[in-house]
């Protein structure tokens, strides 16, 4: 497993990041980081080529993965896959198979999944809330309906988590193969005044990884080892506030070591 982590950590209400993009990669490479997950306040279709090229250089100074890219602008709307076909150029420069999106809708994933797929690369959608990847069902059902093999999951147990549905040892085997990334994200249930959201009628909080009445991360490390995933883990959170971004990387790629030394 190689443990990434993504621009979110560093990214302020989905606008801007705190930092720019090299000197992203450098505090990734110096807390002993091996991935970098890019954003698309990071980097986006719209992105120049000559600043593109500057974090190729910066990224493979350092010795750093790309372990995926947000395909901000790819979704059903580009029915001709014109942002798609940018975002082929930009993985392809930063050497990275993995192209990460989002959409509902089913006959378009297929499609660019296939698209994709005469690239070389691969699709992955974040399992998540409100859409067809909520529930463990509601997965297998779309994996069945999307049927590509260049097609799989950005594993995120808190979102099933929220969905108080199984995460654990028994959907990762269900998942298996499917599971292509996994995304890190440490939420507890609380109490109603002290949370930051509400799901179905439960309350959450963002809790550092290891927390007690958070999400049971040894049953998912323990599934990953079952089923033999060898793929990225990435810290994919909004840190708390109360810590800054270099404190919140640097706890959370040590409490993820831990996890994944004790399985």
């Amino acid at each position: 497993m190689k443990i990434g982590i993504s621009g979110r950590v560093i990214e302020v209400e989905y606008k801007y990041c705190e930092i720019g993009v090299t000197d992203f990669f450098k505090l990734a490479k110096k807390l002993g980081y091996e991935a970098v997950e890019l954003r698309p306040t990071q980097v986006n279709y719209k992105t120049p080529d000559a600043e593109l090229a500057e974090y190729r250089k910066v990224k493979d100074d350092l010795g750093l993965d790309i372990s995926c890219i947000t395909a901000f602008g790819a979704d059903e709307k580009d029915k001709k896959f014109s942002a798609l076909a940018r975002y082929v150029e930009i993985n392809k420069l930063f050497n990275c198979n993995f192209v990460k999106t989002w959409s509902e809708n089913i006959e378009w994933l297929r499609d660019a999944s296939e698209y994709l797929g005469r690239f070389g690369m691969n699709m992955i959608i974040q399992t998540h809330t409100r859409g067809p990847f909520e529930t463990v069902n509601g997965i297998l059902v779309t994996l069945g309906k999307i049927h590509k093999d260049n097609f799989g999951l950005y594993y995120d147990a808190s979102h099933l988590f929220l969905t108080q549905d199984d995460y654990g040892i028994e959907t990762i085997k269900k998942l298996n193969k499917k599971i292509f990334q996994v995304s890190i994200q440490s939420l507890a249930r609380v109490n109603k005044e002290d949370s930051e959201m509400e799901y179905k009628g439960y309350y959450y909080k963002r809790m550092p990884l290891g927390k007690d009445r958070g999400i049971d991360y040894k049953s998912v490390f323990k599934g990953l080892k079952e089923i033999g995933f060898d793929g990225y883990i990435t810290i994919n959170d909004a840190r708390p506030k109360e810590k800054s971004y270099k404190e919140y990387a640097e706890y959370m790629i040590k409490q993820l070591r831990t996890f994944i030394n004790d399985n």
